[in-house]
């Protein structure tokens, strides 16, 4: 029976990170899976279909080879490269420095010969073969090539199985004339289709913004504007209501004192922002700067706490809204499929 490997639980976090940006990003996606379809030749795909076999994938025989192989031949040549072996033949078999090279060399080649022909035989039972064949011609390769067409067929796989997922058709440059101009024909649907469910989705989060500013008075688009931490602010309510619980009864009616403890629980906020966006020292900059921020303040203050609550509710749709309508015009403005 054939092991088919699932390349979505073979490479999980390859496969989550490119499926989570073909949701997010489908335009993105079809970009990267081209060049992955276009750097993966025909003529490459056909050979690497050769190393597959009833029993076994072509990405169960690179696996194989990555995980049995590899590391054989990796110490077998290290160890023909090695003074410490070279010296030991020379003071066991009693031969001169170039003999024993030689000897390193020689039992270092029939080594490796030896696993390479056993991990054919264990993968290919038929001899010979064209599957057989294909896997000796890839054998002879260096490390760091069958390592670049492993990636590669890895990488088709992954874009293949995610784009199989998320139904999404891919052009592909290797395909043949006719398939490549029907698939070019769906592509064209799809991104079509897309867009314009994205542009009617811009309009309906444009709407919905445009029905949350109406919202008291104007604040929750002033709040945004400024960009003022809510959770602090309100935090700085809280203490103004413990600080004012510690005043005689007096204190607590006059306006005065109420507003000695509102500009003391602020300070730090309205400090914060002036300090952030006012760029020269003149008063007047920075008293129309901190101006803007207690008129905000002092609104938020005087809610009712059902209507601070509501505020949260509305100003985290509202920041949760803007992300949403940033990436999907990010996505729209650099449409390159």
């Amino acid at each position: 029976m054939k092991i088919d490997l699932d390349i979505d639980k073979t490479y999980p976090l390859d496969f989550r990170k490119l499926d989570q940006l073909a949701q997010a990003n489908p335009l993105e996606f079809r970009r990267q899976a081209q060049e992955v379809y276009g750097r993966y030749s025909r003529q490459t795909r056909k050979f690497h279909a050769k190393l597959a076999t009833d029993d076994i994938s072509t990405l169960e025989f690179f696996i194989r080879w990555q995980d049995s192989l590899l590391p054989i031949r990796r110490s077998v040549a290290e160890a023909s490269a090695s003074a410490a072996f070279s010296k030991s033949l020379r003071k066991h078999l009693v031969l001169n420095e170039s003999t024993a090279q030689a000897l390193a060399d020689k039992l270092s080649f029939e080594r490796d010969h030896e696993e390479v022909e056993r991990f054919l035989s264990a993968l290919y039972t038929v001899e010979p073969s064209p599957q057989r064949q294909a896997a000796q011609d890839i054998l002879t390769r260096s490390v760091a090539d069958i390592e670049d067409e492993m990636r590669l067929h890895i990488d088709y796989l992954l874009m293949a199985s995610v784009a199989k997922r998320r139904q999404l058709t891919i052009a592909d440059p290797a395909a043949g004339r006719l398939k490549r101009l029907i698939q070019r024909g769906r592509q064209k649907r799809e991104i079509k289709r897309y867009v314009k469910a994205q542009t009617r989705r811009l309009r309906g989060i444009e709407l919905r913004q445009s029905e949350i500013e109406t919202k008291y008075g104007g604040l929750i688009l002033r709040i945004f504007n400024l960009q003022l931490d809510v959770v602090e602010v309100l935090a700085a309510r809280q203490d103004y209501d413990k600080r004012l619980g510690k005043l005689t009864p007096t204190s607590q009616k006059s306006s005065t004192k109420r507003l000695e403890v509102f500009e003391s629980v602020t300070r730090k906020i309205r400090d914060s922002y002036v300090a952030k966006v006012v760029d020269d020292e003149k008063l007047a900059s920075l008293q129309q700067v901190s101006k803007e921020v207690d008129e905000v303040l002092i609104q938020v203050f005087d809610m009712s706490v059902e209507d601070r609550n509501r505020l949260m509710t509305l100003l985290k749709e509202y920041r949760d809204l803007s992300r949403e309508k940033q990436q999907i015009n990010s996505v729209l403005d650099n449409q390159t499929v």
